[in-house]
């Protein structure tokens, strides 16, 4: 049974539906939300879902709320550099309820927010540019009062030096036992902190986080486990520029997993590792690029991560392939998935375009940028994908973005989601930078996917009026959309 039933369930964040009906293929009803359409909005930069049980008593409970927690730009009556972070109840997918908007505290002078991570009862915000780049992080109750929550400039965890760019990535677990209001833990990377092993090594905080009295507790500072220089280097220490912390951090309630895709081989800079830790901080093992083709050099392995209680899966979205012409290769990508418990390399995901003739070429998909898991499945998002159709002049139109899905147990390839709004049109050349699949995250059945560089017109449909693109409304260009895709029982 494929994992969703078609591209026919695909969902956007709504305020009220729109039949699409001259589309080429294929024919859906599609839903546009309103609410946050702004010319470079960028919404759905980031995405991340959590689930939280309906019986706070009994964690195994199968009655589960979902929320979805989406980063975009905000109008502040001046400019649209301001980020805000929106919380939603996606529970039922064709239903999302916007709960609550989490805005810098200086908004209005385009203060944003770096990244965020979400889980049932709480989202923790940051802020590297805060304090000179020393960086900040705030955390916020989900279901606090109120319909939107401006952080506080004097709240959160603030790191006390200047330019270590601390909350540069965040992660966060569920609550240790599933229960309201249970404690949990959370890790902030810190990728410009220097350390015994060289500058801007970069340093990982551990952290517990006890709802009832509000406490921080620090469980423990994770240094760069890194054993290789860069490659003429070698003087300045094993560490030195690998900036460990700024690539992606996930955990669950036993592990925590780091990505470094600056880290080096012993050949190759910017190879890329990823490292796998106990909750508590202590170090397991590292998960080195595997990359058989040509040099490691640049591949960024690690530069997104995912992890589940049997696997841990590494992105490699820079990394080339073989292919002819050889030109057609560059940044095509790879997902490498790995046994959590004994580290061995189980399926390597190659880039499954695999087109010689431009535009349909792997070289520049970014194959691997976001990944995402759950327990049986992974969803790789390659947001650079060229969607093949022509324009005026015989020209093509590019980056349209593609994601996959696979099944983990034997990283057999599922079913292909291509941009639903950005499908083969004729003389159309908005969707270049849709970056579908530039975010993406699953929580349970259910899958989200970010289109930050969607573009809305000022015709009531999301995408082409019969006299298109004349009437586009450039003010409207990169709002960003979200879609929600339901599985294939819904």
């Amino acid at each position: 049974m494929p994992f969703i039933s078609s591209i026919n369930t695909l969902r956007a964040i709504k305020e009220e539906v729109i039949p699409v009906t001259n589309w080429t293929s294929p024919t859906v009803s599609s839903y546009k939300w309103s609410g946050k359409r702004e010319a470079n909005g960028r919404y759905g930069s980031i995405i991340k879902i959590a689930e939280k049980t309906t019986n706070h008593w009994n964690p195994t409970s199968t009655n589960k709320k979902k929320y979805m927690g989406v980063m975009g730009e905000a109008y502040n009556g001046a400019t649209q550099d301001a980020t805000d972070v929106y919380v939603y109840d996606i529970t039922d997918p064709d239903n999302p309820i916007h709960l609550k908007t989490f805005r810098h505290w200086d908004w209005y002078n385009n203060g944003t927010f770096t990244t965020f991570a979400i889980n049932e009862t709480h989202i923790i915000l940051s802020d590297i540019s805060d304090n000179n780049y020393a960086g900040r992080i705030w955390i916020e109750r989900v279901d606090s009062s109120g319909y939107q929550r401006i952080v506080s400039f004097e709240g959160g965890i603030k790191h006390p030096v200047q330019q270590n760019q601390f909350g540069s990535q965040i992660g966060i677990t569920a609550s240790t036992r599933g229960t309201y209001d249970d404690t949990f833990s959370f890790a902030v990377g810190c990728p410009y902190e220097d350390g015994t092993d060289g500058a801007a090594s970069g340093k990982v905080y551990n952290y517990s986080y006890d709802p009832d009295t509000g406490s921080v507790t620090l469980v423990n500072k994770i240094d760069n486990p890194s054993t290789v220089p860069k490659s003429g280097q070698e003087y300045r220490g094993t560490g030195w520029q690998d900036f460990f912390g700024n690539s992606a951090i996930e955990m669950n309630t036993t592990h925590i997993l780091v990505g470094a895709r600056d880290e080096n081989d012993a050949s190759s800079s910017s190879s890329g590792a990823a490292h796998l830790f106990n909750i508590d901080g202590s170090f397991i093992r590292t998960y080195n690029n595997p990359n058989a083709f040509g040099t490691g050099a640049g591949d960024r392995f690690g530069s997104d991560v995912a992890l589940t209680s049997k696997f841990v899966i590494a992105g490699a979205a820079h990394e080339d392939q073989p292919n002819t012409p050889d030109w057609s290769n560059t940044n095509a990508g790879k997902v490498y998935i790995f046994d959590i418990n004994s580290g061995s390399l189980l399926h390597t995901l190659d880039n499954p375009n695999t087109g010689v003739d431009a535009p349909n070429i792997p070289g520049g998909d970014l194959f691997g940028y976001a990944i995402a898991a759950n327990e049986t499945h992974l969803i790789v998002g390659a947001y650079g994908y060229d969607d093949y159709y022509t324009v005026s002049g015989g020209d093509y139109e590019r980056i349209s973005g593609i994601a996959y899905i696979y099944a983990l147990q034997d990283g057999s390839l599922i079913e292909t989601l291509n941009n639903p709004v950005g499908y083969k049109y004729d003389d159309f050349d908005t969707i270049s930078a849709d970056q579908f699949a530039k975010a993406l995250d699953i929580s349970g059945d259910t899958l989200v996917v970010g289109s930050p560089g969607y573009d809305f017109t000022d015709a009531e449909y999301p995408g082409p009026t019969p006299d298109f693109p004349a009437e586009l409304d450039y003010s409207l260009k990169d709002s960003g959309a979200i879609f929600i895709i339901k599985p294939a029982s819904n």
